[in-house]
């Protein structure tokens, strides 16, 4: 230890920067194995309730996992075809827009000049539809190259599920009875409402607004509705980024009065379900400081593409959690948190209701 103190802060702090671009670098060489392995992970924790309940059916645990497995595969395989046939009309229809949608831009664009309107800048430099619609098609292959990549996602659940069963075992073995199944329990409780909650959640806001943008009138809803259930998970800004596209698209097929319509049914559902309904099933919002989102999309999407982008927020969310568990940890998830849950943090309000402590 003495040793280890005298070297000088400089050399130490060039060891931890040299380190973290050599972990960096590793992440993102092994990107393709370690974005299914995260995925598998969240599916784990999102169906083990599943698995634990089946077990105290008395179902044979090896049973139990195989259904959770098969269900997992079979949501997967139906998804990948879902949206590799959305990608394809999508991408074909791409052209089409192209123009009317440049043309509706310099439409607006002339009425705010006809309107005196101070121009800060060009809205046809600000507003490009080809990268609007481009980011949709990128946005769905990431979504499509998770999915398919069911036989890696589903081998690497068997072993995470089986592994489950005995967590409390080697935590107690490592930290002691009271203090590590203490530990564990409390995160893997707040981990497990999170993932259960937000996906239900995201859910029901994709399945509302793919049947609006479909009863009124809209190319692609299922596309639409896919990307609104995703994007869901990345707090802040998630629910922004899915309208821009839909609202986009509803400019050209709808004209302005129904790009209006989109954007104010997008605002309302986002605002209901999120800001209203969320919050109080879940006790408090769990999420992230916005600072925090855009840096983990910025850090994910350099390191694992589009598919770290969507994963990354979710995940960092869950470190969050984990982290807020343990006393020791708990100022790094304050940091993580925005200012007002880190002040419930801190003020022991946190978990299922606000009353963990």
């Amino acid at each position: 230890m003495a040793e280890f103190r005298a070297i000088p802060r400089p050399i130490l702090v060039l060891v931890s920067v040299a380190s973290f671009v050599v972990v960096v670098a590793g992440l993102k060489a092994a990107g393709d194995i370690l974005l299914p392995l995260m995925f598998a992970v969240f599916l784990s924790v999102l169906v083990w309730p599943l698995v634990a309940g089946l077990v105290k059916l008395r179902i044979p645990k090896g049973l139990a996992i195989l259904v959770a497995l098969l269900l997992v595969a079979g949501v997967m395989l139906g998804g990948t075809a879902i949206v590799t046939d959305a990608v394809a009309d999508f991408t074909a229809s791409l052209p089409t827009y192209q123009a009317p949608l440049e043309a509706e831009v310099a439409r607006l664009n002339a009425w705010l000049v006809s309107m005196e309107v101070p121009p800060i800048v060009e809205l046809e430099t600000f507003v490009q539809p080809s990268a609007i619609l481009g980011t949709v098609r990128a946005v769905a292959l990431a979504i499509a190259s998770i999915l398919s990549n069911v036989l890696m996602v589903v081998i690497a659940m068997a072993f995470i599920l089986l592994e489950a069963s005995e967590l409390g075992t080697k935590v107690e073995a490592a930290f002691g009875e009271r203090e590590g199944q203490s530990w564990i329990a409390d995160a893997a409780d707040r981990v497990q409402r999170y993932l259960g909650l937000k996906t239900v959640f995201s859910l029901a806001t994709g399945l509302t607004l793919g049947l609006f943008t479909g009863w009124i009138g809209l190319s692609f809803p299922v596309l639409w509705g896919l990307i609104a259930f995703v994007l869901n998970f990345v707090p802040a800004i998630g629910s922004i980024v899915a309208a821009v596209p839909a609202v986009t698209l509803a400019l050209v097929e709808l004209g302005p009065g129904g790009a209006v319509v989109v954007a104010i049914a997008y605002l309302v559902v986002n605002f209901s379900i999120g800001n209203m309904i969320e919050p109080r099933v879940m006790g408090r919002r769990l999420g992230l400081s916005p600072f925090v989102v855009i840096l983990s999309l910025l850090f994910w999407g350099y390191v694992w593409g589009p598919g770290g982008t969507l994963l990354g927020v979710p995940l960092t969310v869950i470190v969050k959690l984990v982290l807020e568990s343990s006393p020791n940890t708990r100022w790094l998830a304050m940091l993580l948190a925005g200012a007002t849950e880190a002040v419930a943090i801190a003020e022991g309000t946190s978990g299922k209701s606000g009353g963990h402590s």
